[in-house]
């Protein structure tokens, strides 16, 4: 069998290297705007020179299936997109809680990609979600429900008789005085609680014999302090009442949970032994939203240092805005982009975010306009509480530093966009390895 051809590259770059050449066509034929996150949103942006250009997705994906496959790892080196991922939450804005399913996405209907050098933590991934989830599930007590429980009373009947297990556990063995009986019992030991102890298991046993590029112990403690709550429930399950299970999306909370619980469940194989090795050198094909991973970040940031005075995603007349800060009227907008990254000096305020005016930097103009329309939204306006048209409301772009860069906390230094009016960009250091 011929071995499958994998291209790696780095978000955000162009490929003019005639390495893709092979995959022009198809490439350029299957690029679909609904769909930005195909081929990882690898995209043919000139057709004639054959040029490509990848996006900012993570991750790996086939693009024939068997035959050739593409990886695109981060364009800052060494990120520790575990770490702000297990830091996003910390965040209890409702709306960003929901996008954390959004993050990411993993095919297990399709056949898993074998890296040599893999640099992804996938399990890990699922693994830091799901404790998340059951950190927060466990603060509430467990869903209970109706089922249904089979016991050998003694001289007693309870429900209705199962007059064919009676025969063979009782009559038969002389015992005329006990009752093999079916009746329902109102329980937390529901299939729905099971598959989530099951899974916990799965965790303890893989966080026992595998290192990840966070902090051990606190994911051990969580899993635990989890596997505590659920002391009452049976793990006793077969694989095909897990694989036949359907997820009810009335309890939200469990939804989430269940959703990657079967997932963690189907990434081992269903079975506990895997959980013992390390089996990220065949991955299936997934991806990272890396602007949206930063953008939940970025407000979890915010939340810490300015806590109610931030809103995030702020419907205005014509689109929204990431975040705004009340009591001092700023528009925050997130962007992922390589563009705004400078040397700078740092402030050492640590009390308010101050604005420098010796550093103008680089910029990308469609930005500008974006926060510039933000700023002279009456809807967005009335949310800052500013009536009136003559004030000019500072605007502010934050950005991912590089890992060679100066490392400046988002609570110390901001700096002037000069070529214009109250704008300001800002750089933050992301959590390396």
């Amino acid at each position: 069998m011929e071995k499958t051809k994998l291209f790696s590259f780095i978000e955000h770059k162009i490929i003019s290297d005639g390495s893709l050449n092979d995959c022009l066509e198809i490439i350029y034929n299957d690029y679909d705007p609904n769909n930005p996150n195909k081929y990882l949103g690898l995209n043919c942006c000139n057709h004639k020179n054959k040029t490509f250009q990848t996006n900012y997705y993570i991750g790996l994906d086939w693009i024939v299936e068997g035959e050739s496959a593409i990886m695109v790892e981060p364009k800052i080196k060494g990120l520790n997109y575990l770490k702000m991922f297990m830091d996003c939450f910390d965040c209890d804005n409702i709306i960003a809680k929901e996008k954390l399913k959004d993050i990411y996405h993993i095919d297990f209907g399709r056949d898993p990609i074998k890296v040599k050098n893999n640099t992804f933590e996938l399990t890990p991934l699922l693994i830091i979600h799901f404790i998340k989830l059951m950190q927060s599930l466990t603060k509430r007590n467990l869903k209970k429900d109706y089922i249904q429980v089979e016991e050998n009373f003694n001289s007693k009947i309870k429900g209705k008789i199962l007059f064919s297990k009676n025969v063979k556990y009782n009559v038969f063995k002389g015992r005329e005085d006990r009752f093999y009986c079916k009746y329902q019992d109102y329980s937390s030991d529901c299939i729905e609680n099971r598959i989530l102890k099951k899974t916990l298991r799965y965790v303890q046993k893989y966080l026992d014999n595998n290192s990840i590029s966070i902090k051990h112990e606190e994911l051990d403690v969580i899993c635990n302090s989890c596997l505590a709550v659920f002391e009452h429930v049976s793990d006793d399950l077969t694989i095909q009442q897990i694989k036949q299970f359907k997820v009810n999306p009335l309890f939200k909370e469990y939804s989430e949970s269940l959703k990657v619980a079967k997932l963690i469940l189907k990434r081992f194989s269903y079975s506990i032994d895997n959980a013992t090795n390390e089996i990220d050198k065949s991955l299936p094909p997934f991806w990272i939203d890396m602007p949206l991973l930063f953008e939940v970040y970025v407000l979890t940031l915010l939340q810490k240092r300015f806590k109610n005075e931030i809103e995030y995603q702020v419907k205005g007349n014509y689109g929204r805005v990431d975040y705004i800060r009340k009591n001092s009227p700023l528009i925050i907008d997130a962007k992922y982009k390589p563009i705004y990254s400078d040397i700078f000096t740092q402030n050492e305020d640590e009390d308010e975010l101050k604005f420098e005016k010796s550093v103008s930097g680089r910029f990308k103009i469609e930005d500008i306009r974006q926060l510039s329309g933000y700023a002279r939204d009456k809807k967005i306006l009335s949310k800052l509480g500013i009536k009136g048209n003559n004030v000019i409301v500072p605007c502010l772009i934050v950005y991912p530093l590089d890992k060679s860069q100066y490392d400046i906390q988002i609570k110390k230094s901001s700096y002037c966009i000069s070529s214009f009016v109250e704008f300001y960009k800002l750089g933050i250091r992301l959590p390396q390895m």
